[in-house]
């Protein structure tokens, strides 16, 4: 669990504060860790919401608010693909 979290906060500085936790409405932190998580270990998800995040979001019942959604940009998705393909395939759910 501590090297999950250790990833996660590497990849928020990675993306240099554009993805942000908003505690108002939306996802826990837990939640938006999970999901971060998912975008970079999960090759078939994060292409999914590369295409077509609002449906993606739905599908699979993560409820980030509108500010949460809008912090995550298409050039965010673009570089978690860079981090993504950095990873040991054993570190990934789906590869490929």
């Amino acid at each position: 669990m501590l090297a999950a979290t250790t990833c996660v906060n590497t990849l928020l500085l990675f993306l240099n504060g554009t993805v942000g936790v908003y505690k108002e409405v939306g996802m826990s932190q837990e939640a938006v860790e999970q999901f971060l998580g998912r975008l970079v270990t999960d090759d078939r998800f994060r292409r999914r919401a590369m295409v077509a995040f609002e449906d993606l979001l739905l599908e699979e019942g993560f409820q980030l608010s509108k500010k949460e959604q809008q912090a995550i940009k298409l050039e965010d998705l673009i570089r978690l693909e860079m981090v993504s393909a950095r990873l040991d395939t054993a570190l990934k759910r789906f590869s490929g």
